[in-house]
């Protein structure tokens, strides 16, 4: 079983000395209405304190060695933590469980989705995935050991149509934990996983850039300025700011503009999107103007995209 969350102890190392009620109602109010057995024991509660409120509904089992409190209501979290707890060490929320808990995907299902490196026997109100997950497929979101959102979205390809699945790959790019580095890290690690082919398509659909690497992005990008008799740019250079040092895809050092191309793949997590702000900002103040293209744009709007990088270039629109 994981190692559930400590009880409180005081400077000393000790279990403070509070009523055991308290202390597991502390515990309850961390870990969504759910505690383990081993956490009561490890406040001093005797087995048979403990089965004693079982007995008067102060504790309601959930699974073998977890309860929940009282008459709290469990949130789907608890269930979810309660699950995860009661299948020893390595199980995580996964699949269907995974995407509701990342907020990428409801779920009316009534088992919790736990994936575990071995098999298990099966337990009430669980459904087993039986695989090994690498270090980097494994998170821990509110307490809960959780499949990361990329993991996540590799497993809902394998349960779902097409269609639910390119809407589930939407919802994590507008909830800004689409990583589209781990997905192609892991498209690449399990290239034959049932349902890849369909997570590729539905990448596709969201941005024909996303699993495309960036020296692929800048040839593009290099066609596009030639095909359009655009002023030639400087590509791949750094550029020293107070305190910085940059590296950005084209610049026009006369014209004082540089441009981005960005896909998916890229530029996609929440922390990328911050420091991609971060960055345009530095340049800005260091007297750059700045512009941002898509794949999307090079593809289907290239005459669009060279007008506009012409008009910044202040040349004729010949």
């Amino acid at each position: 079983m994981p190692d559930p969350p400590e009880v409180d102890r005081g400077n000393d190392g000790e279990v403070q000395a509070e009523h055991p009620d308290r202390l597991i109602g502390n515990l309850a109010e961390r870990q969504h209405a759910v505690v383990v057995r081993r956490q009561l024991e490890a406040v001093g509660m005797t087995r048979g304190e403990i089965e004693r409120r079982v007995a008067t509904g102060r504790l309601r089992p959930l699974h073998r060695g977890v309860c929940a409190v009282g008459d709290r209501v469990v949130p789907r979290e608890g269930y979810f933590l309660a699950a995860v707890l009661a299948c020893g060490p390595g199980a995580t929320v996964s699949h269907r469980s995974a995407a509701a808990l990342w907020s990428i995907r409801s779920t009316a299902q009534a088992r919790t989705d736990v994936t575990v490196p071995t098999s298990r026997r099966g337990r009430l109100g669980i459904r087993f995935h039986e695989t090994r997950l690498a270090d980097d497929e494994r998170t821990v979101l509110d307490r809960i050991p959780v499949t990361t959102p990329a993991r996540t979205l590799l497993d809902l390809a394998s349960v779902l149509d097409r269609r639910r699945l390119a809407r589930a790959v939407n919802e994590a790019e507008v909830q800004r934990i689409f990583d589209g580095r781990a997905l192609a890290a892991l498209l690449d690690r399990y290239p034959r996983r049932h349902g890849a082919p369909a997570l590729r398509a539905a990448l596709a659909e969201l941005d024909p850039g996303a699993s495309m690497a960036e020296s692929e992005l800048e040839h593009r990008f290099r066609e596009l300025i030639d095909n359009h008799a655009l002023p030639p740019a400087e590509f791949n250079r750094w550029i020293e700011v107070p305190g910085r040092r940059y590296r950005v895809d084209a610049l026009w050092a006369d014209q004082r503009l540089i441009a981005e191309v960005d896909g998916y793949a890229t530029h996609a997590t929440r922390r990328q999107f911050e420091d991609d702000r971060a960055r345009d900002l530095d340049l800005q103040l260091a007297g750059w103007r700045m512009t941002r293209f898509t794949w999307r744009q090079l593809r289907d709007h290239p005459d669009h995209t060279a007008h506009a990088l012409r008009t910044l270039l202040g040349t004729d629109d010949a």
